[in-house]
């Protein structure tokens, strides 16, 4: 718990979020074994754990994971014949009869 404290101290201290909302996460979690035992905590084990996915993190991820979804979009409106362009991170549709087509963006770059 101390090594918890000393990682959210430092976080606060360098003013990374990451590591101040990940310290503070562990310091909850292991806050249940020391306020209603070992027996509750080993019960509680699967949702403490999920408890780290609740920190926000992985920005450096957000442009990779818009392309796969931009891939995924393109191929299967492809796969289920719908006429489909792909320019970069952005699609368009060719014009139906007596409509304009609009670009659908994806992603941002």
């Amino acid at each position: 718990m101390a090594v918890a404290g000393f990682g959210w101290l430092l976080g606060e201290l360098a003013e990374v979020n990451a590591l101040r909302q990940f310290a503070f996460v562990v310091l909850m979690i292991l806050a249940v074994p020391a306020i209603a035992g070992l027996d509750v905590a080993r019960r509680l084990a699967f949702p403490l754990a999920f408890l780290l996915f609740a920190v926000p993190f992985g920005e450096f991820l957000l442009p990779q994971l818009m392309e796969w979804t931009a891939t995924f979009t393109i191929l299967a409106l492809k796969a289920s014949g719908v006429p489909v362009y792909r320019e970069d991170c952005s699609s368009s549709f060719p014009p139906a009869a007596g409509r304009s087509s609009r670009p659908a963006v994806a992603c941002d770059t």
